[in-house]
């Protein structure tokens, strides 16, 4: 897209939505149902239907939820206030150290983008740190912005700018304003909102569309089934000719001519050829339908960029001028060289950053953005014509599961008519949406508009897995992974209704692989025992044993290759749920140069594959597994390895979750489990020294002739005591008596075995010695595991 003349101007102003007074009182008690309850009947028989959403109540619930969650949030900035604070410069750049207690986690609740608000040391002081104060503040400075210079004639003693970077304790950020640095001031901070502000607007314009369009595409009812249809398409991706379920799919999104059509659903779990449905749905539909408008959303610029780097190849040898426009909001600018070249010549970061005007967006045959910048350009009437009608006729919206249904109304509120046809696609088992308020998200707000959806009788599977192929459909071919791999997670997630179809040389990989501990099962869990460690002020927790197991495999995977062929970094993958974790890994792979393999937290890997994945789970030595906890987190994980998945963690600690202990059990029963030795323990405490085995122990030295008074005499570090000794000496000069006796009473029949089974063996004694270390060691292992802390505090 060249730079337009014509650049984006919003038509309306978008309010603050400050939630009110009367909610802020009543989420200041641990129960919060029955007041809030008291100030709305919808909310109130909302709580009492078990939290159903109906036609009637959804946008009443909807904004009692965000006010909870927009409360919540505010009220961990509130407690950041920062008084007499002297600020450092650095070129254009202001300096914040942060002088916080240390039980408030700062990390977890500021972040890049947020506002800083620096009022006069003696006007800051007089505010308290309540949740009021601040907002009282922010509705006083609701015209500011932090890239918008106040008119001269209104030039005041407040300043607003935008944080850059948090490291250290330390907040950097930009004021367009000149800060004076010779004076003392207070600091308060605030959430960016706008993505709040677009889900107030959508309840908005949700009041004012007609109750059918709502009905038909929130709350369909039953729809009877019909014959599907059969159109002779000539697709682009030849293979989806072999895959039945997206070949339909892909007829009854082309076919979607009934306008009273409910939302289609693709339920692509990993690696079912989800992206490519959706690619081959929107390229028939544009080639077969000229008059076509399509919107392609989704919550990630991840999402949206996978789709629209394909569409741009699909359609290069037919692409004309204004087809197709990938917009990116100003956030974006800064990773412009991140961008793929061919989808940067069709986007608005061309040259420096613009935003087109609505009319020029509405030229184009497909539009392609998230969903919080619909939100933006709703603003300026985006999606809708100058006569009311609504511009876009297909709006597909990718990983709708990863969003809430309130962040998915944003872009269907705007661009939704009676002429559309909407097509929702994502995996509910999958990683979900992330909210600030726990109360939020137990209420209702965390669900999904797809999950909701396909709790509904119209979309629901019966008993022997029949459902209405008109409206939905369930992928269910994995394409990816190894057999072995997609049946693991299959049977954990997806009752076993996925079936493997990739290739024969991903089987492959793990039979060539020297360090395979068996040939045919890719999945190896390698058992470890290192603490876990956090730092000071910091909840994210980092484990060194296990860093240097998972550089150990990186070592031998790139210097020793795969039978022959050598591993290319970007075949590598190492996941781990802590950022501590994966930048210390990241800090290790650069110390050896090894910039392309990718590592990160579970989230940065969905919708991502790799040939080889490493998974450390980190936490070790405690009856809390915080966030892993999360059943659609390791389906992710386990899902994203095609050939060979390596799983490095403490057997003992993990197992307490049945998930983890089913994994621990497979590779134990397949031989794939290596490392650490690891006796499964009935006990519930994983940190408990494992009885049974030291049971065995003991009955090993007794064997041995080392009472049991002298094991009990052992001292802290493994050694005897002076009698115990004495006893010992008395006790083998006795055995030695009566072996000699023996040995001249038959000593024509003395045997090799004889002579090893005697206690003056050089054998009997290095047996002798091993047991004393085993002993010493396992005493070790469960002092250390006592000083170890139990509590968990998620990253």
């Amino acid at each position: 897209m060249k730079k337009c003349v014509s650049t984006f101007k919003p038509k309306l102003k978008l309010p603050q939505y400050m939630p009110p007074v009367e909610i802020r009182r009543a989420l200041q008690t641990d129960s919060i149902e029955t007041p809030l309850s008291s100030l709305s009947n919808e909310f109130a028989d909302y709580l009492r239907n078990k939290k159903r959403l109906t036609q009637q109540n959804v946008r009443e619930v909807f904004r009692k939820l965000l006010q909870i969650e927009d409360c919540d949030t505010m009220r961990d900035y509130s407690s950041l206030a920062q008084r007499n604070v002297q600020l450092r410069t650095y070129e254009n750049d202001y300096i914040v150290k942060l002088k916080i207690p240390q039980h408030i986690r700062f990390e977890n609740i500021i972040f890049p983008f947020d506002d800083v608000i620096v009022l006069p040391a003696e006007e800051g002081n007089a505010a308290t740190n309540s949740l009021d104060d601040l907002m009282k503040k922010m509705e006083q400075l609701s015209d500011e912005t932090a890239v918008k210079q106040a008119p001269e004639k209104n030039k005041s003693k407040k300043y607003i700018g935008q944080i850059e970077c948090i490291s250290y304790g330390r907040v950097t950020f930009k004021c367009n304003k000149k800060i004076p640095s010779d004076k003392t001031y207070t600091i308060l901070f605030r959430p960016a909102r706008m993505v709040l502000r677009y889900q107030y607007r959508a309840l908005e314009l949700m009041s004012i569309m007609p109750p059918r369009i709502l009905k038909q595409f929130l709350f369909p009812d039953e729809i009877l089934m019909r014959e599907l249809p059969t159109l002779s398409l000539n697709l682009l991706n030849k293979s989806i000719y072999e895959n039945p379920e997206s070949l339909q799919a892909i007829q009854c999104m082309v076919n979607g001519n009934d306008t009273q059509s409910p939302p289609y659903i693709i339920f692509g779990p990993p690696g079912t050829g989800k992206t490519s449905t959706l690619v081959e749905a929107i390229y028939q539909i544009y080639m077969l339908q000229p008059q076509s408008h399509i919107l392609i959303t989704a919550g990630s610029n991840g999402a949206c960029d996978e789709i629209a780097l394909r569409l741009c190849n699909a359609l290069a040898s037919n692409i004309e001028r204004q087809t197709i426009t990938r917009i990116y909001s100003r956030s974006y600018e800064n990773r412009a060289e991140n961008i793929n070249e061919t989808l940067l010549e069709y986007s608005n970061l061309y040259a420096n950053h613009f935003l087109p005007d609505v009319e020029v967006l509405h030229s184009y045959r497909i539009v392609v953005c998230t969903l919080s910048l619909v939100g933006r350009l709703a603003t300026g009437k985006f999606g809708t014509e100058k006569d009311g009608n609504g511009v876009f006729t297909h709006v597909f919206v990718d990983e709708v599961a990863a969003s809430t249904e309130m962040e998915t109304l944003v872009a269907l509120t705007a661009t939704l008519s009676s002429n559309s046809s909407l097509v929702i696609a994502g995996d509910h088992q999958q990683l979900g949406p992330i909210l600030n308020s726990k109360r939020a998200a137990n209420m209702g707000l965390e669900l999904s508009l797809m999950e909701r959806l396909l709790a509904r009788d119209c979309y629901r599977v019966d008993e022997y897995g029949n459902y209405n192929r008109q409206i939905q459909i369930r992928l269910r071919r994995n394409y990816r992974s190894h057999p072995e791999i997609v049946k693991l997670f299959s049977e954990m997630f997806y009752d076993g209704q996925l079936l493997s179809e990739a290739s024969p040389d991903v089987q492959q990989l793990c039979r060539d692989w020297h360090r395979a501990p068996n040939p045919e099962y890719p999945i190896i869990f390698h058992s470890v025992f290192g603490p876990e460690q956090r730092e000071k002020n910091s909840t994210s927790r980092y484990n060194p044993l296990e860093i240097q197991i998972v550089m150990d495999y990186v070592r031998d995977l790139l210097c020793f290759g795969i039978k022959g062929h050598k591993v290319l970094q970007s075949d590598i993958g190492i996941i781990t749920p802590y950022k501590k974790q994966y930048i210390r890994i990241q800090e290790e792979l650069n110390l050896r140069n090894w910039y392309q393999i990718e590592t990160g937290a579970v989230e940065s890997f969905q919708g991502k594959e790799k040939s080889i994945i490493i998974i450390s789970f980190v936490r070790s030595f405690t009856n809390n597994l915080g966030f892993l906890e999360s059943r659609n987190r390791l389906n992710v994980a386990l899902s994203r390895a095609r050939a060979l998945l390596i799983l490095i963690g403490n057997p003992r600690t993990l197992s307490i979750n049945s998930d983890f202990k089913h994994i621990i059990e497979l590779c134990r029963l397949q031989r794939t489990m290596v490392g650490a030795s690891y006796f499964d323990d009935d006990g519930k405490n994983p940190n408990k020294c494992n009885n049974e085995s030291m049971t065995k122990l003991t009955k090993s030295l007794e064997k041995l002739n080392i009472s049991k008074e002298n094991i009990n005499a052992c001292g802290k570090n493994g050694g005897k005591s002076k009698k115990a000794r004495t006893r010992a000496r008395k006790n083998q000069a006795n055995n030695n008596n009566t072996a000699a006796a023996t040995t001249t009473m038959n000593e024509g029949a003395t045997t090799v075995n004889d002579v090893l089974k005697s206690n003056n063996s050089s054998k009997f004694k290095s047996k002798k010695c091993y047991f004393y270390y085993k002993l010493r060691s396992t005493k070790r292992e469960k002092a250390k595991a006592k000083s170890v802390e139990s509590h968990d505090v998620d990253r």
